[in-house]
């Protein structure tokens, strides 16, 4: 998968776009996932936190688009999480794609060719292998 204008941070919880450190797990909470099986797209977005210590971020909204999907699986939440917990990334890696059952493990030396996968606190999950993402900065806090 070609990382259009990012890349993955090396701590798991992060991409590094312009020079900037994205943090998804502190400093971004998750919004929405849309995924279009007829266009081969998905779009993931992110909200910068309301906590204090994520008013200097660098983008007040960010989101992923995937073209040309090939594949696309979401891995249940566990119940006993507060709801809470759907909106924090605990990890983020490629994993290869002969794991594709595994969501909790992060492959930090996973080549981008495997699937990229979004783990999140209350154990739900993403699994994503596309032609092409893009990091699309989103600069209002309502666009």
């Amino acid at each position: 998968m070609h990382l259009e204008n990012f890349a993955l941070g090396s701590d798991s919880i992060s991409l590094n776009w312009q020079e900037h450190n994205l943090d998804l797990h502190n400093c971004f909470d998750f919004e929405a996932l849309r995924y279009n099986p007829l266009h081969r797209q998905a779009e993931l977005s992110w909200v910068r936190s309301p906590e204090q210590w994520a008013a200097e971020t660098a983008l007040p909204r960010l989101k992923l688009i995937f073209n040309n999907i090939n594949f696309f699986r979401i891995k249940e939440r566990e119940a006993a999480f507060s709801l809470e917990e759907d909106k924090s990334i605990q990890s983020v890696s490629f994993h290869p794609t002969k794991t594709r059952e595994d969501f909790d493990s992060i492959y930090p030396q996973s080549s981008s060719t495997g699937d990229l996968t979004f783990f999140f606190q209350s154990e739900w999950g993403i699994k994503i292998n596309a032609e092409s993402v893009e990091l699309v900065p989103l600069l209002a806090e309502g666009g």
